[in-house]
């Protein structure tokens, strides 16, 4: 569903099957209007699905005072309602896109976190840098606990390496040779942890581990 929706909203040419006739091949020029009481939860790695979103959010509920002549008050109103309309659409073309108020940006963030939980542990945990390095086993160490916190089940090691990699293309993971040759530990380069965790922050690396450990041992 989600590669549908990011083929048709980015205007790519999609072929339709259509009963009884040839097949379409085109570009579909639509919208797709979606309402929803809980907030979408799409699965989308690159991050890409939430940006395509316009959230409008209501957050007034008129259950136990419903206005049961609302009908006959927007009747009353009609004339100005296609004004409004029409106002709003020359300020659309004129500007060429939706001007999001603060509720839409945190629901887009929000959809984001849903669809890509890494980027939320990049924002919480992480920072980026060009000289920044980082400890793999620090990294997936903290990022399980952050998992835990969050009550989102954890990738794999070798998972969350290709994430943090898709996620920013500056992050890289490699194993970088000492001067005399030999391999050192897996590194993280382009992202560390915030140095302004927690005490969290202040384990050594084998409590982390052993923090992991016992995270998945308690999982089903």
């Amino acid at each position: 569903m989600v590669t549908r929706l990011l083929s048709i909203s980015g205007q790519d040419a999609i072929t339709v099957n259509r009963k009884n006739e040839k097949k379409w091949h085109g570009t579909l020029g639509v919208r797709f209007l979606i309402l929803t009481n809980p907030l979408l939860h799409f699965t989308d790695a690159s991050d890409v699905i939430a940006s395509r979103f316009v959230p409008v959010q209501f957050t007034e509920s008129f259950e136990g005072r419903e206005n049961t002549g609302l009908t006959e008050e927007l009747l009353e109103e009609l004339p100005g309602i296609p004004n409004l309309a029409m106002q709003g659409l020359r300020r659309l073309r004129e500007r060429g896109y939706f001007e999001l108020p603060a509720s839409s940006e945190a629901a887009i963030d929000r959809i984001l976190r849903k669809a890509a939980p890494i980027f939320g542990f990049i924002d919480d945990r992480g920072e980026l840098g060009a000289d920044y390095s980082e400890s793999r086993e620090k990294m997936f160490a903290e990022y399980c606990a952050w998992a835990d916190d969050n009550k989102h089940k954890p990738m794999t090691k070798t998972s969350f390496v290709a994430a943090l990699e898709d996620a920013d293309p500056s992050i890289k993971c490699m194993r970088p040779r000492a001067a005399d040759g030999e391999k050192r530990s897996y590194q993280f380069f382009g992202i560390r942890l915030r140095r302004t965790q927690d005490a969290r922050q202040a384990k050594t690396l084998d409590e982390e581990v052993a923090e992991v450990i016992d995270i998945q041992s308690r999982r089903p």
